[in-house]
């Protein structure tokens, strides 16, 4: 049998094969062989990650949620989006505390994770980068959001009396 201590990630192929390929970098632990009574394990292993290769936009940090493809939200919503790194050997570094983000929405910020709140309907993208690394969601369709209140008044565009109590 087959184990792994710490935060080391793999499975076994079978009882007598173990090929390790780790998935997430930063990680340490042991591999751990057991027959019976009988115990052995690897000196600590330490998985460090390569250099940035790619970066995509996720909807839950550390490598967790999806990846912001294409959807729709209503405007004065929330969403945080997190600026998943990887590299070139697909293994998920952190959530990248340079990015910069921007948008098509006119906003945009700087770190790790980023709050967008649309205030206004409209189709768009967000685009995470580093350096010359980037990535850009698909459209994002704000649509209008859930009506407060509605007030009548007797002119146009916000001007002329309120009616509403009349």
């Amino acid at each position: 049998n087959w184990s792994l201590t710490g935060s080391l990630d793999g499975t076994p192929i079978s009882d007598t094969v173990f090929v390790f390929s780790p998935s997430v970098a930063p990680s340490t632990g042991t591999i751990v062989a057991e027959v019976g009574t009988i115990q052995d394990a690897t000196g600590t292993v330490t998985v460090t990650p390569g250099a940035l290769d790619y970066l995509l936009i996720r909807d839950g940090p550390n490598n967790s949620g999806n990846v912001v493809t294409t959807f729709t939200m209503s405007a004065g919503d929330s969403e945080t989006f997190y600026a998943a790194g990887y590299d070139s050997e697909d293994n998920f570094r952190q959530d990248e505390p340079t990015a910069g983000w921007s948008s098509t929405f006119g906003l945009g910020g700087s770190g790790s994770s980023f709050l967008f709140t649309p205030t206004t309907p409209d189709t768009g993208t967000v685009t995470v980068s580093i350096d010359l690394i980037e990535y850009t969601t698909g459209d994002i369709y704000v649509i209008g959001g859930i009506l407060a209140k509605l007030i009548i008044r007797d002119g146009d565009n916000g001007g002329g009396s309120d009616l509403t109590g009349a």
